[in-house]
């Protein structure tokens, strides 16, 4: 029998119950975040599991405003539907609670120390530059916002992505450009970002947005990294990306068991291609037409270099890109990374190829 430990209600869940059965297996047996989070002894329910899988404990606010207590923060975090913040707290409670499963030694597909890396970008870009997986310069970022801009303008980066550390899905995720004058002053500013701000009684407050923004205001890029930075962020070189059918374009590559399966091509004209975003899934067929079968299985071997880094879970999300010197970095991993509906590999869904390997 398999097991999952998950939000319940999620359509992840289901996708996974319905790949189970699909191959003809008994009903997994299932444990909710919000139960762990009570009482981790539920945890014994998987004990007869021959291998358990953990999925994304998101999109359920409850199970995150338990975790943000766990980690520190209010017992009610107050966030309003899509409102950024305490995600630093989020994190500190969900490796606590992946510490709780570790102790009880189940045949996880996905180690939780493997997980807590993959949520954190820089203990992940760490990892890989050991392994010598392609990355972006990626720098950590500590300090006020006066004190990132002036490090950044004297080291020359004018064109920069600037992430925090424990965020995902692009959440409070900014594309970061600024003119310099030749005596090393600032000229002007833009920062692009999936991100709305909102002044509320001298208040500010930052909401992720399914609308890409840009700013060009010094105080309103300045009020929306002042929220950001105590976070936690990490600085990393904003790479050309390479054009598909007039867009820019990345891709995410699932891998199970070290081998690079699906693959979805994520175009867009803007500088975050994250599909939820309103961008677009390119024609998988266009992409080997233009640059060629060894360039498409070079991403997919760069994967698999990443997947490797982390040999203890069984499925990873893997983002890469092309640049337009068809240079091939890794953009991020993530352990939660398969959710790709509609995509097939050998006539397998990204779950149905995870059961089959959990088998």
């Amino acid at each position: 029998m398999l097991g999952l430990i998950a939000n319940l209600e999620n359509r992840r869940a289901e996708y996974f119950r319905s790949a189970v059965a699909e191959a003809g297996l008994p009903e997994p047996a299932c444990v909710a975040w919000s139960e762990i989070l009570q009482d981790p002894a539920c945890l014994e329910r998987l004990r007869d599991c021959s291998r358990v899988r953990i999925d994304s404990c998101g999109e359920n606010a409850a199970v995150i405003d338990a975790l943000i207590h766990r980690g520190g923060g209010p017992e009610k975090s107050q966030l309003q539907f899509g409102e950024i913040g305490f995600m630093a707290e989020a994190h500190r409670g969900f490796c606590s609670v992946l510490d709780e499963i570790a102790s009880f030694d189940l045949p996880l597909t996905n180690t939780p120390a493997d997980i807590q890396v993959m949520f954190d970008k820089w203990a992940s870009h760490r990892r890989f530059a050991a392994a010598h997986v392609p990355r972006p310069a990626t720098r950590f970022l500590n300090g006020t916002v006066a004190a990132c801009r002036q490090m950044m303008m004297a080291e020359g980066l004018h064109r920069v992505f600037l992430k925090p550390l424990y965020g995902s899905s692009a959440s409070g995720v900014c594309a970061y450009r600024c003119k310099v004058s030749d005596e090393g002053e600032l000229e002007r500013e833009q920062l692009i970002a999936p991100i709305e701000l909102q002044d509320r009684a001298g208040e500010v407050r930052l909401f992720n947005s399914l609308r890409i923004r840009s700013y060009t205001d010094p105080h309103d890029i300045e009020r929306i990294l002042e929220r950001l930075l105590p976070h936690g962020m990490v600085c990393e070189t904003w790479l050309r990306k390479a054009w598909l059918d007039e867009k820019a374009f990345d891709l995410r590559i699932v891998t199970i068991a070290g081998e690079a399966r699906h693959l979805v091509v994520r175009q867009s004209r803007h500088a975050m291609t994250n599909l939820h975003l309103g961008n677009e899934r390119g024609d998988v067929q266009s992409l080997h037409n233009t640059f060629g079968d060894d360039t498409v299985a070079a991403c997919g071997q760069v994967a698999e270099q990443a997947a490797a880094c982390f040999s203890d879970s069984l499925v990873t999300g893997v983002d890469v890109t092309l640049t337009q010197r068809r240079e091939i970095f890794v953009l991020e991993i993530n352990a939660f990374g398969d959710l790709l509906p509609g995509i097939e590999n050998r006539g397998q869904s990204t779950y149905d190829a995870c059961v089959a390997a959990m088998r």
